[in-house]
């Protein structure tokens, strides 16, 4: 009879798990496919939010442990806005006019942008002084431009794996596994750090080098789940509506021309 209650307990709890990744019971009668892809990009959200939350916490330590100034931080802060206000227009044009959404994320947001995080973890064994510093703020500015770049073609792709009825419950779960994910995620690399780092001599800092860690298998594992969210190419804009892309062409002369 225990036997029989532990299992029903752990169907009933597995159940509500898997819903609790589509979002909810509104996902049930949807086909396998669609609740497939709702999972993985479930998991994408989890491993990301993991990623970022331990980048954005602890990416200004790093870069002040490296021996930069307040004002090196702050250049570092005005140029990674800047990017954002630059590259976000043209990553919107580059996935409207490719419209392979899933490869634009995946070269920008978890290729490029990941390879700079990845560099920084090996600078302080390469350079040194402030030439390590101001390294690392490029390095730093390079990932969030990339970053930025491929964003439109995540929110394009979203679009597509989410369907329109159930957004609103689908993302409100995504968005409270993020957070929780997060908070973990920081708790766990500041008391690595805490506890492992040495006062001198930042190349032999074990704690950063287990923040780098966990950060790169945080990153591979939302590389992973992404790539299990099966693409579909995007119809390219002149065919969708050739008013907008009559419009939309003059803005992108402009912006060829100025670059």
């Amino acid at each position: 009879m225990r036997h029989t209650t532990f299992a029903l307990f752990q169907a009933r709890t597995r159940r509500a798990a898997r819903q609790f990744t589509w979002g909810g019971e509104w996902a049930v009668a949807l086909p396998a496919v669609v609740k497939r892809n709702l999972y993985w990009f479930f998991c994408d959200g989890l491993f990301a939010s993991a990623c970022d939350n331990i980048v954005v916490t602890y990416l200004v330590l790093y870069i002040l442990a490296l021996g930069a100034t307040k004002t090196q931080v702050g250049l570092m802060s005005a140029f990674s806005s800047l990017s954002a206000a630059l590259l976000l227009l043209p990553g919107a044009l580059l996935a409207e006019r490719l419209g392979h959404r899933k490869e634009l994320t995946m070269a920008f947001g978890g290729g490029m942008a990941r390879l700079a995080l990845l560099a920084l973890a090996f600078l302080p064994v390469m350079v040194g002084g402030q030439t390590l510093v101001w390294a690392a703020i490029a390095l730093s500015v390079m990932r969030d431009s990339f970053s930025n770049l491929g964003f439109p073609a995540w929110m394009s792709l979203a679009g597509d794996v989410v369907p329109m009825e159930g957004r609103g419950r689908y993302f409100g779960s995504r968005n409270f596994i993020m957070g929780v994910a997060g908070i973990l995620a920081i708790l766990l690399v500041g008391e690595l750090i805490t506890h492992t780092s040495q006062p001198l001599d930042i190349k032999l800092r074990s704690g950063w080098r287990l923040y780098w860690a966990a950060s790169r298998l945080s990153v591979s594992a939302t590389c992973m789940t992404l790539t299990a969210v099966p693409a579909r190419r995007a119809t390219p804009a002149h065919s969708r509506c050739p008013k907008f892309c009559a419009i939309l062409k003059p803005c992108q002369r402009s912006f060829r021309s100025a670059w």
